[in-house]
């Protein structure tokens, strides 16, 4: 019987050392295999759960949400490599939800057009199927941070 510093004696069996080499780290190492192959079980089975980015039902879509800050409508158009597709228009002052099909990984970009004049077009993204991807049109696209000006170039708006 050993004293430690706390007052607490503690029991030291010399045989029961020299078997951590035997069974007991054999079943240390059963159970930590156990424990891993669960986690591993549970991670892969809540995949894509919770995560903020992804949206149930969207496998093949992605979701734009778009707030319009400015006075002024606003005309939006996918840039892709398939080509540009029109997303919708935005009423000023007002947001919105739009869906794309959207079958696999490609970039993306945004052109916006004000209807009183100025457009620019966001920088491109990797997007992937079932994203939710924000938007925010300042009140003056000169503001606009990433969006560079087309050849129309940037208006008041």
């Amino acid at each position: 019987m050993m004293m430690g510093r706390s007052g607490v004696s503690t029991v030291v069996d010399s045989a029961a050392t020299g078997r951590v080499g035997g069974v007991a780290l054999f079943l240390m190492r059963a159970m930590l295999v156990a424990a891993v192959t669960a986690l591993a079980t549970a991670c892969a089975a809540r995949a894509g759960e919770g995560n903020p980015a992804i949206t149930p039902g969207l496998e093949d879509q992605i979701e734009i949400r778009i707030i319009n800050n400015n006075f002024s409508d606003a005309r939006m158009y996918a840039v892709h490599p398939r080509g540009r597709e029109y997303i919708g228009m935005l009423t000023g002052k007002t947001e919105a939800n739009y869906t794309l099909d959207w079958d696999m990984s490609q970039t993306l970009s945004i052109e916006i057009s004000l209807l009183a004049g100025g457009t620019c077009t966001t920088e491109e993204l990797i997007v992937d199927p079932g994203e939710a991807l924000f938007l925010s049109i300042d009140s003056t696209l000169a503001t606009m941070r990433n969006c560079r000006p087309t050849a129309t170039g940037i208006g008041g708006g």
